[in-house]
C-alpha cells in the first residue's frame, strides 16, 4: 500500500497537469478515464478500473507510435490506432509519454 501511495505522489510531483491541467473525460466504460493537459505536460489517468484488460483511446493527446509508460503497473505501451491495450492487475492507470 505504501509503495502505491509513493507512485501516486511521485507521478503528481512530476506532472503539474495533475493539479493545474485542463480536464477532459475520455470514458466511463471501465472506471473513469480522463486526460489532463497543462502547457506541454500531457497525461492520462484511469481510476476505479474494474477490468484487467485496459483499452484506452489516447488519440486526444498522443499519436500513433508514441511510447507511453503506465507508472502504476510500470509497463510500457505503444499507441496503435489511437489506443493503448495492456493487462494490469491494478485499478489505477497513470500514463505519460516517455
Amino acid at each position: 500500500m505504501r509503495q502505491n501511495r509513493q507512485k501516486l505522489g511521485q507521478f503528481r510531483a512530476n506532472h503539474p497537469a495533475v493539479g493545474a491541467g485542463r480536464h477532459h473525460v475520455i470514458s466511463e466504460d471501465n472506471g473513469l478515464t480522463f486526460s489532463r493537459v497543462y502547457k506541454n505536460d500531457r497525461i492520462i489517468i484511469g481510476i476505479d478500473m474494474f477490468e484487467s484488460s485496459i483499452n484506452i483511446d489516447v488519440s486526444s493527446i498522443f499519436k500513433d507510435g508514441d511510447i507511453l509508460k503506465d507508472n502504476y503497473s510500470n509497463q510500457e505501451v505503444v499507441v496503435k490506432n489511437g489506443k493503448v491495450d495492456f493487462i494490469s492487475k491494478f485499478s489505477i492507470v497513470l500514463l505519460e509519454k516517455i
